[in-house]
């Protein structure tokens, strides 16, 4: 880590603070979050049958949307005002983390120099860019009933794309690999019960992971 902040240039630490202030904003805005239209429904039914009771409730008579309703249980059923302005916070962070570590998976993959402040900048630039160039934030990041299965997809997908790059990286042991591969089926599973645009997005992208990895390994 210090060796990462030693090798920071006045360029990418202008690039880095001003990425952090429009995050920070971002998140700023999202901690006046409160419940609106279909999060009332989630959370009465999380706060009545409690985390693994309202997934299966929701799952049984709604969709087969496992993960997205095991999180919206969770969060009404330990539901308060307050707790709601941090989701913004923590799916931000949570995308900046693993986008980092994606793109750093990259770096070392194509053998770049400064992988690590690489990452670090670019983790931060394309999760400012994609919500600043979303249509309406509101839906997309400060409403918790989009915000987790749209966004945490994104957040999926990302990682996943992550683990492909980690996989296609030489000299791994294959412990590691079944490591990578094992993680790739649990995030895919994931993902799929999110929303049914990612489960139906992820069938092709993962076909073209096999195709690579086919070819490459």
């Amino acid at each position: 880590m210090r060796k990462a902040l030693a090798s920071i240039s006045v360029v990418q630490a202008i690039l880095a603070t001003c990425l952090l202030i429009t995050l920070f904003s971002f998140a700023y805005n999202g901690s006046f979050s409160r419940l609106i239209t279909d999060d009332y429904c989630t959370a009465a039914v999380g706060a009545r049958e409690g985390t693994i009771g309202g997934m299966l409730d929701w799952y049984n008579n709604w969709a087969g949307l496992y993960t997205n309703f095991l999180i919206k249980s969770t969060l009404g059923y330990y539901h308060n005002a307050q707790f709601l302005g941090w989701i913004p916070l923590l799916l931000l962070m949570l995308w900046v983390g693993v986008a980092s570590w994606t793109f750093y998976q990259i770096a070392r993959l194509l053998e770049m120099r400064q992988p690590r402040v690489t990452a670090l900048l670019m983790g931060m630039l394309i999760v400012t860019a994609t919500a600043q160039g979303t249509p309406v934030i509101i839906q997309s990041l400060y409403w918790m009933g989009a915000a987790v299965p749209y966004t945490g997809a994104l957040i999926v997908m990302t990682a996943m794309i992550g683990l492909f790059a980690a996989l296609l990286r030489p000299q791994r042991s294959l412990l590691q690999v079944i490591l990578l591969v094992s993680g790739g089926f649990l995030l895919a599973f994931a993902g799929g019960g999110l929303t049914e645009v990612y489960a139906t997005l992820q069938i092709p992208l993962l076909g073209i992971m096999a195709i690579i990895a086919f070819v490459t390994l």
